[in-house]
């Protein structure tokens, strides 16, 4: 399966929350990576042009600034 778009991730962040436990960001982007059963090479794609953080932790980045505005 392909990384999920930004998007898509928010309502698992969210749910991954809802526990009102404190979680590092680590923590939630396991939680979604189960939820959408990513494999290790899924998490591990990287865009082409040298970028070196690969897409997911990206977009998981992207879903926390979002959400905390």
């Amino acid at each position: 399966m392909p990384v999920p778009k930004s998007y898509e991730m928010c309502k698992p962040f969210l749910e991954a929350l809802g526990d009102e436990r404190p979680h590092t960001l680590e923590d939630l982007g396991d939680a979604i990576a189960q939820r959408f059963a990513l494999t290790e090479e899924d998490l591990a794609e990287r865009k082409a042009g040298g970028y070196r953080q690969p897409v997911f932790q990206t977009r998981i980045g992207w879903v926390k600034n979002l959400l905390s505005k």
